[in-house]
């Protein structure tokens, strides 16, 4: 969103086989003055081992002092992903690890989630996708007060269709099937089809 940012310098460069960015913000979330005593550091790189291949990492290391406290918590996050294409087909996937402090509840706790997605290109206009997504953003932590609650583990499996008015910039529509399940909780049902429209530049 144009007017959400978390105030700071981000620097990105590339070369033939890699590309990375580095960023120093100051470390409280969007649209947020800035409380804390440090700064929070963030980075990522990707390098392509071969003309199919990607693999890269990313990393944020800070603090994060929550509204009615005098004391910085730790931020401490770190991820892996990949990519492989060969022809028509498209596998992306990603492994997320989080602890310190936690937007989720509000406090200190571990997370960690991942995400595979593969996508077949049937033409220039059309892509077929498959995937599947898991996340517990609190270890350790659940509710079973009520359903759907943001520190609850949940997954979610997605089957769909893209169709595409433009691929650069990217212009299309999306039509999803999600099932979606609590794993911890009293747990609701969130499936159901998604219809979005996106264009990006």
């Amino acid at each position: 969103m144009l007017t959400q940012r978390d105030i700071g310098l981000n620097f990105v460069g590339k070369g033939d086989s890699f590309l990375y960015g580095v960023g120093l913000f100051q470390g409280q979330g969007q649209n947020e003055i800035d409380r804390n005593g440090g700064k929070t550091i963030v980075g990522r790189f990707v390098y392509k081992f071969t003309p199919n291949l990607e693999l890269g990492a990313s990393g944020q290391l800070g603090t994060f002092r929550p509204e009615s406290s005098a004391s910085d918590l730790l931020v401490r996050r770190a991820g892996l992903e990949l990519s492989y294409t060969k022809g028509f087909w498209n596998i992306e996937g990603e492994y997320i690890w989080g602890d310190g402090y936690n937007l989720f509840r509000n406090g200190e706790s571990e997370s960690r989630g991942f995400y595979l997605y593969n996508t077949f290109s049937a033409s220039p206009k059309l892509d077929f996708v498959l995937g599947y997504d898991k996340l517990d953003p609190a270890i350790g932590e659940s509710t079973f007060l009520i359903s759907d609650d943001s520190q609850n583990a949940r997954d979610r499996f997605t089957i769909g269709v893209n169709y595409y008015l433009s691929r650069e910039p990217v212009h299309r529509i999306l039509l999803n099937y999600e099932q979606r399940r609590e794993l911890e909780g009293p747990g609701a049902s969130g499936s159901g089809f998604r219809l979005r429209y996106q264009y990006s530049w």
